[in-house]
């Protein structure tokens, strides 16, 4: 026996599922925050580019010191001479790298890595910029 006036006894026939309006509506929420989160995502990975070509930078120069104490300074430092085990400099996929000059007292060198506009240098006291 139905005793609340407000409430019928018998489902209506209708009240199932959503309207088509309301399926665009949800579908229109899930496509902005889809698009939000694809554009953060990209900055984020720039972001870990940069960082990656920065340590980079930073490990091919204490690479290059350990080379010179081994060396002279007027040894040219290269990629090619820090290959291997004995200096423990590996290039991560996706930095590119170059040596602009390589001797101790004028060294110099850039990175950049591929999913980044930034380039990287650094001096012969170890600053990057």
């Amino acid at each position: 026996m139905n005793t609340h006036p407000s409430r019928p006894s018998k489902p209506i026939a209708n009240s199932r599922g959503f309207t088509v309006i309301e399926v665009i509506a949800a579908m229109a929420i899930v496509a902005v925050l889809t698009a939000v989160a694809i554009a953060k995502y990209s900055q984020y990975g720039a972001r870990a580019g940069e960082a990656d070509a920065r340590v980079n930078l930073k490990n091919l120069f204490v690479a290059c010191q350990a080379f010179w104490g081994d060396h002279t300074s007027a040894a040219p430092c290269s990629l090619g001479a820090l290959a291997g085990a004995s200096y423990g400099f590996n290039q991560s996929a996706g930095v590119v790298l170059q040596v602009t000059d390589p001797f101790e007292q004028t060294f110099g060198a850039t990175s950049k890595h591929i999913k980044s506009p930034s380039i990287f240098s650094i001096d012969p006291a170890g600053n990057t910029t």
